[in-house]
């Protein structure tokens, strides 16, 4: 046995497990942080998110400059992801205007996400159309 109190060698007892989970739980979230900075795309409403979507609105489905996103919502994707897929309503543009024969964008889904093992951030868009209904007869 030691010569010390007992309630000393108590409080000795639960320093070390203590120091060893403290050093572990700083190491986790040190390792977290490196990941999210390193592996984690840019998420929803980051500019460089926002400017590749209205580059490919823009460019691809040939919608007006005008056009914006409106009530950006994160469908899946956080701190430590590999991808963002995000929500939003299409917005700033006459759908009269619209050539003929082309479908009324009402929502959009794009995904932000690494490619070529994280050296070029990529956005894969997609755009769901306006419903109509219309009466048959």
């Amino acid at each position: 046995m030691s010569d010390l109190p007992s309630d000393r060698r108590r409080r000795i007892g639960w320093r070390w497990p203590l120091g060893i989970i403290c050093v572990v739980v700083a190491l986790l979230v040190r390792a977290a942080v490196y990941y999210h900075r390193t592996v984690t795309p840019p998420d929803c409403t980051d500019p460089r998110t926002l400017a590749l979507v209205h580059d490919s609105l823009t460019g691809h489905f040939r919608l007006p400059d005008t056009t914006e996103l409106q009530g950006i919502q994160t469908v899946a994707g956080g701190y430590l992801a590999f991808r963002y897929v995000c929500g939003a309503r299409l917005t700033g543009f006459d759908p009269h205007t619209l050539p003929p024969g082309a479908f009324i964008p009402g929502t959009v889904r794009y995904v932000s996400h690494f490619a070529d093992e994280g050296r070029r951030h990529e956005v894969t868009v997609r755009i769901a159309p306006v419903m109509i209904y219309v009466q048959v007869e």
